[in-house]
């Protein structure tokens, strides 16, 4: 009895006083079977039924009509002799176990039987009571257990040829000695072709030295369980990946080699390629990124941090990683915190405009877009944020707006000044009329050449607003640029406002330029 079979006897055995054994007895000799009744009765407690039947034909009808735990079979009978009576027997109920009954002449013939499929046999003239119901008692159970056997094999080899995993046995020089059902799914080989060929001609010729030696290494510590990837080749020509799991047996085991549970992982290790490129492209787009874009955990802990980030707030990367986010000003540190926490609830902001403090102790103007960060499971790990300058874009904004209110102003004096213009070639036109009329002896000649003169400098302030608003014809002339400049001093510092000071330096006294004196002055605003 094989290791197995001991296994499964010993453990029924211990319930077997407890249980009832149905016994059908095929005898046609009614003193061998009466003795046989007496030797059941002489052991107490034995809880053994038997029903006696004198052959065959009536052994197979009460076969068909009832349930029975053992068969004790006369090999000699009137309608059936020799091994036929057990085939029969067997035939019609296979999964009941058989002890056969026999003389002392007929001993080889018990010996053939129980070959042929009988539990046990039994000598008559030699059987006690104690014999004869551990023999019924041992045949029920080493049957049962032979058929705990099968059913567990039929599992097992139903699991391994169902499998998408391949089961592999090799012998110690590499040779496939079995290969389960999932071979030719996985990789096209049909299991008559693949037994008995060498497992290295189908592995990758840049693997093959490596799973040699990973099976070495099994060889010196049998038991031990060996994991390695390489590359089989498909029917088809193509390479597959295998994950691989194998364990080397001993000589006294059944296997004497090595068994291989392999997977395939093409498809898993192209995705994880696929997965790698497409975080190294991420990556360098981060990289590459004219925004600052960092990672933060849920405790504003710095887990990522781009170059752009280095260049904008001016915090090397090892001295920002794993610590908190420095780049907060004093008055923003509450919001920053309820981000956080907005963040844990899977709620953000879609944007913000704020302060941002660089190293050296200075502010900029920043833009932040933030989005959550979410782990493999779906649960929020964290923000990560991309952040833009603001500062230039602030400063050209500031100029649009002055630019706006200049262009403003150079229209209300452009019209204003139109009108005055109007105003003062008549005052001017009657009081040259008057001059004209009265004389240079007249005592109110000198008055109404200062009135002239004032009309002059009026005439020259139109001129100068009609050249802010663009409106007045170009007249070049000679000029002493540092005299419109000083002239043009109380507008300019108007314009520039009180909070800046209006400093003019000549690098050459005298110089002449000849220009139209309202575009210096256009010009010298337009600075």
């Amino acid at each position: 009895m094989v290791k197995s079979e001991q296994y499964f006897v010993s453990r029924a055995a211990e319930f077997m006083d407890f249980e009832e054994i149905n016994v059908l007895l095929v005898e046609d000799n009614p003193a061998d079977a009466r003795l046989l009744r007496e030797a059941v009765r002489e052991v107490e407690g034995n809880h053994i039924h038997l029903t006696h039947v004198d052959n065959l034909a009536k052994a197979l009808t009460k076969l068909d009509q009832s349930h029975f735990d053992v068969v004790m079979l006369d090999l000699s009978l009137p309608d059936a002799e020799g091994l036929a009576t057990l085939v029969t027997t067997h035939n019609r109920a296979p999964s009941v176990p058989i002890v056969v009954l026999t003389g002392r002449d007929d001993e080889e013939l018990a010996i053939r039987a129980v070959r042929e499929g009988a539990q046990d046999y039994l000598v008559k003239g030699q059987v006690t009571g104690q014999l004869l119901v551990r023999a019924m008692r041992y045949a029920t159970e080493r049957k049962r257990a032979i058929e705990a056997l099968q059913r567990s094999e039929e599992y097992f080899r139903s699991l391994i040829e169902n499998a998408l995993d391949i089961i592999t046995v090799l012998d110690v020089e590499g040779f496939v000695r079995y290969g389960s059902p999932s071979f030719e799914r996985v990789l096209g080989y049909q299991q008559s072709a693949l037994t008995g060929s060498n497992a290295f001609d189908l592995v990758h010729p840049e693997d093959g030295k490596r799973v040699r030696e990973m099976l070495e290494t099994g060889s010196r510590h049998p038991g031990a369980t060996q994991h390695f990837e390489c590359r089989f080749r498909h029917r088809n020509g193509t390479w597959r990946v295998f994950e691989a799991i194998g364990k080397r047996f001993e000589a006294e085991s059944s296997v004497n080699g090595y068994v291989l549970n392999s997977r395939d992982i093409t498809e898993r290790k192209r995705s994880e390629e696929q997965l790698r490129q497409a975080n190294d492209t991420l990556r360098a787009v981060i990289e590459a990124s004219p925004l600052a874009i960092y990672a933060l955990d849920l405790n504003g802990n710095v887990r990522s941090w781009n170059a752009a980030a280095q260049q904008m707030f001016g915090y090397p990367t090892d001295e920002v990683m794993y610590s908190k986010l420095p780049i907060c000003v004093a008055e923003e540190e509450a919001a920053f915190r309820l981000c956080l926490k907005d963040a844990a609830r899977g709620k953000l902001a879609a944007g913000v405009e704020e302060k941002a403090c660089r190293k050296d102790g200075s502010s900029i103007d920043v833009s932040i877009w933030n989005s959550i960060l979410r782990d493999e499971w779906g649960a929020v790990e964290g923000i990560v944020e991309a952040v833009a300058d603001n500062t230039e874009r602030k400063r050209l904004e500031e100029q649009f707006r002055q630019a706006q209110k200049m262009e403003a102003v150079g229209r209300l004096a452009g019209g204003v000044a139109h009108d005055f213009n109007n105003l003062l070639t008549v005052i001017t036109g009657y009081c040259q009329m008057l001059v004209d009329r009265i004389g240079p002896s007249h005592e109110m000649s000198e008055d109404l050449q200062q009135v002239l003169k004032a009309a002059d400098r009026a005439t020259v302030l139109t001129r100068q607003l009609l050249a802010f608003s663009r409106r007045q014809i170009v007249q070049p002339k000679v000029v002493d640029p540092m005299a419109l400049i000083e002239d043009m001093r109380p507008m300019l510092q108007r314009l520039l406002g009180e909070d800046v000071k209006l400093i003019i330096r000549s690098q050459e006294e005298g110089a002449r330029i000849r220009v139209d004196p309202g575009n210096l002055g256009q010009v010298m605003v337009n600075m």
